[in-house]
């Protein structure tokens, strides 16, 4: 966080300097072109993407309605206090005499004053220091966006000296410390989305720069130093919201190199300021420093208008193209929904859009009703392609979830995918429809709502959610939520008609059907499919009066729209359904996902093809992307109420058991795209079905699939590793240590792919005494290298050394040339001179020996020919 004084600031959209302002800044530059004002310059270097922004804790006073702890010295009086409460011992006026050094205002008192409290509090690493700054700065949330809108608005990468978590709250980047590596480079070249934090961030606490230890830490990190100077160098700094952090010991020495190299540079760096305050802070800026100070306005108010100003010429650029989305499903009927649609699409084309919750009973038309709005004329226009429809039927936690919308925006498959997918949802105003949300939610309930308050906040973003009934998920501030009602009686005999056909106009039965279904408009659309082809409405009418609403129920059954099994029954006992379409119904009742037209042949041979068209024409199947598919309600009542023969069953699990251990494996290897392609749409379904089928009473083949489909799940990022967790305990249980071991080491690989180390941790230590038990040596040396692994993306180089040292010996035992070969590679970057080279070289000879040049290919291009 910027040690500054608080901002309060609006900004005027200033397009050229006033005549005293270029006077002082024709001063600093001989080279002043008279044709370009320093405004212009700086508008040309953001739109030419060569900006990046500095925030420091103005701009936090302000989004938080100038909470104390925004600002340096609001916190360190915030831990003065906490160190009263917390620490013992404290000599008598401690407290007084720190909060004076921290009024004093004088840098070397205040970094004095932030030591005592970090000592105190037990820094970096103390559970009180931790625990204070989640309970101050953790605690930040934004209820001003505007500025931060705009920052992110301008296109640029963002950097910051805040601790807090307000930039990510409003962008949905994930924030990147000063310690984390390769990171900061990444997301500095624009690379990776993320948010710098150059003084830490709350969450680390061992990245906050707070006392002068800290600084100490951070001036004596060669590769953070580097980074600023190589930011300062080749790109043009924007200071928003930094008052005396300028002068702290890591940026004071910044600037003072700048001052030293670039005193003769063409480029500039800006610096934004209230008016009233431009000449004095300017003052403080020498000539061969090469920073200006421009004034955004008179007052707080005017920064966010002057920084969307700025970003003008770079919204005008045409946005990145990404893959070939996935395409809006074809315009539904819609009947007597007018009013419904015109209000949803009055809350895309508001400026910002709003998000809205559709909420209802099964069958109400939320689907509908959402399709119709997302294909309204100004919506397209406003839109274009980037109107996303993602059913989440399938759905069982926020990684499947986010891997849903990623698809949809055809981006490629991998884990840690979130800000890849904010990223480019961000790029362009969009319309995200997620439908049967429920499914999802229910899951996973915290996370799934984590999720949806990071794409609320996406500028530009129409947030659409349709969930059965009629609780919204906690944390967005919704707009208000559409409860689309019963259709009324003249609506509702169109629906029906529409769909059975106009030749029941005159019916005598029709009102009679029309009352009966009570406009929820699933029941007339499912009631008029089975009337199709029928002579008259008489054989339906007598059918409802012996099911009645025992037919049509969700939940308790208690009332009218919570009750539609009606619909699900007269089809399913109607004229027009077969032996054959029952079966391949209660098949689709286990495939959340539905199942593809290529394999409805393969699960029910002879027939299947006859059957799907049965249960298309009764309206209980629908096809989607090449896919025959049952709504969630259908699907649920039909899997508790007809469950699937015994040899359809066994032969729809043999089928999925042996896609996911044929396939699966291949994942990360070669012919790995094509299992993706294969297994992708499968998702949902083979989680479903591999539980199922370790319920059954030859588990075997089961757990071997599950241990090959975690491989999918580890390179992909896609889906949830219950089925290999299930398996490993029906494994251990079963006295197969062995296979229980797998699968256990297994979730420690897809969880260290998702960079949840304590988990991968966790996990290879509960395998490594399994291998030890069954005398599995190769096992053993796999757990050991991934916790060399954990420690070496925790940068414990000497732990990890020490692991893959281990881990080396063991796969020597064993005589296995690829895992010896990746055990001298892993250490080869750990080492230095001859140590290095002989495991490069043995890390060669191993591949070589299994003819591998893909990775001899790998090992040169880290190393070199003459490794």
């Amino acid at each position: 966080m910027t040690k500054f004084r608080s901002i309060k600031q609006r900004a005027c959209h200033y397009e050229i300097l006033q005549p005293d302002q270029a006077s002082i800044y024709k001063d600093f530059s001989g080279h002043l072109n008279t044709s370009m004002t320093l405004l212009e310059d700086l508008k040309n270097q953001i739109a030419k993407g060569q900006a990046i922004v500095i925030v420091g804790a103005g701009v936090s006073i302000g989004a938080t309605h100038n909470k104390p702890c925004a600002s340096w010295t609001g916190l360190l009086h915030h831990g003065v206090d906490r160190c009263v409460e917390v620490a013992p011992g404290l000599p008598a006026n401690w407290a007084q005499r720190v909060h004076a050094e921290i009024d004093s205002s004088d840098l070397d008192d205040l970094l004095s004053a932030a030591e005592k409290i970090a000592t105190k509090l037990g820094a970096p690493k103390g559970g009180e220091y931790r625990r204070w700054l989640r309970e101050s700065v953790g605690v930040l949330r934004a209820g001003q966006r505007e500025v931060i809108a705009a920052l992110q608005g301008l296109g640029t990468v963002l950097a910051t000296t805040n601790y807090d978590n307000l930039l990510e709250e409003i962008t949905g980047l994930p924030p990147v410390t000063w310690m984390d590596g390769a990171r900061v480079e990444r997301v500095a070249r624009g690379d990776e989305p993320g948010v710098l934090h150059l003084h830490g961030h709350w969450q680390r606490p061992e990245s906050v720069i707070l006392g002068i230890r800290s600084y100490e830490q951070v001036l004596g990190d060669a590769h953070a130093q580097t980074l600023l100077r190589a930011l300062q160098t080749l790109k043009t700094l924007l200071f928003v919201g930094c008052g005396e952090g300028l002068h702290d010991p890591n940026f004071g020495k910044l600037l003072e190199w700048t001052g030293q190299v670039f005193a003769q540079s063409e480029y500039r760096r800006f610096r934004l300021a209230r008016e009233d305050e431009v000449a004095t802070l300017q003052q403080q800026h020498p000539a061969e420093q090469r920073l200006f100070v421009l004034s955004y306005g008179k007052q707080h108010a005017d920064l966010a208008p002057f920084l969307r100003s700025l970003g003008a010429a770079r919204s005008r650029q045409p946005p990145p193209a990404v893959a070939a989305p996935i395409l809006l499903p074809a315009r539904p009927r819609c009947i007597g929904r007018d009013q419904e649609v015109a209000l949803l699409v009055g809350n895309w084309l508001a400026d910002p859009p709003e998000p809205t919750p559709i909420l209802g009973p099964p069958g109400i038309g939320k689907s509908t009703l959402t399709l119709a709005a997302m294909h309204a004329a100004k919506v397209a226009a406003r839109y274009g392609e980037r109107r996303y429809f993602i059913r989440c039927d399938g759905v069982q936690a926020r990684a499947a979830l986010v891997a849903k919308v990623a698809d949809a925006l055809g981006l490629p498959l991998a884990p840690n995918i979130e800000p890849a997918v904010l990223a480019a949802l961000a790029r362009a105003p969009t319309v995200l429809a997620l439908d049967n949300l429920e499914t999802p939610w229910e899951a996973d309930t915290l996370a799934v709502e984590e999720w949806l308050t990071l794409l609320a906040a996406v500028p530009g973003l129409a947030l659409v959610v349709s969930l059965r009934g009629k609780q919204r998920p906690y944390g967005v501030d919704w707009n208000e939520s559409l409860q689309p009602p019963a259709l009324t009686r003249p609506v509702a005999r169109q629906v029906f008609l529409a769909v059975a056909g106009k030749q029941f106009e005159q019916d005598l039965y029709l009102d009679k059907l029309v009352a009966a279904a009570d406009g929820v408009p699933l029941a007339l659309t499912l009631l008029a499919c089975a009337a199709e082809g029928e002579p008259n409405l008489a054989g339906l009418w007598h059918r409802w009066e012996q099911e009645r609403t025992a037919m049509l129920k969700r939940a308790d059954g208690r009332d009218r729209l919570t009750n539609i099994e009606l619909s699900y029954e007269i089809s399913l006992t109607g004229p027009r359904m077969t032996a054959a379409g029952r079966r391949l119904l209660s098949l689709l009742a286990l495939l959340p996902e539905g199942l593809a037209h290529n394999d409805i042949s393969t699960v029910l041979p002879d027939q299947g093809e006859a059957a799907a068209a049965v249960l298309r024409q009764t309206g209980l199947a629908f096809d989607e992307a090449e896919r025959l598919r049952l709504l969630a309600p259908l699907r649920e009542y039909i899997r508790r109420r007809y469950p699937p023969e015994p040899d359809d069953r066994e032969r729809l699990l043999a089928h999925f058991v042996g896609l996911a251990a044929n396939l699966a494996d291949k994942v990360g290897g070669k012919g790995g795209a094509e299992a993706v392609q294969r297994l992708a749409p499968e998702a949902a379904n083979m989680e479903t079905l591999l539980l199922l089928g370790l319920e059954s009473g030859h588990p075997a083949e089961v757990i071997s699939a599950a241990y090959a489909w975690g491989e999918f799940i580890r390179f992909t990022g896609v889906g949830s590793a219950r089925p290999i967790d299930q398996a490993a305990q029906v494994a251990e249980t079963g006295g197969d240590l062995q296979s229980a071991a797998n699968c256990i080491w297994r979730l420690g690989n897809i969880a260290l792919a998702r960079s949840d180390h304590a988990e991968a941790r966790r996990r290879y230590e509960a395998a490594l005494p399994l291998y030890r038990q069954v005398g599995a040596v190769l096992g053993e040396a796999n757990c050991i290298q991934g916790l060399g692994d954990i420690a070496l993306a925790q940068s414990d180089r000497a732990g990890a050394q020490q692991h893959f040292a281990e881990a080396l010996v063991l796969y020597e035992r064993f005589s296995d040339p690829y895992s010896i070969g990746a055990a001298h590679w892993r250490l080869a970057r750990l080492t230095e001179g001859a140590e290095r080279n002989h495991h490069v070289q043995a890390a060669r000879t191993a591949w070589e020996s299994i003819d591998r040049p893909d990775l001899v290919q790998r090992w040169l291009e880290e190393f070199g020919a003459g490794g």
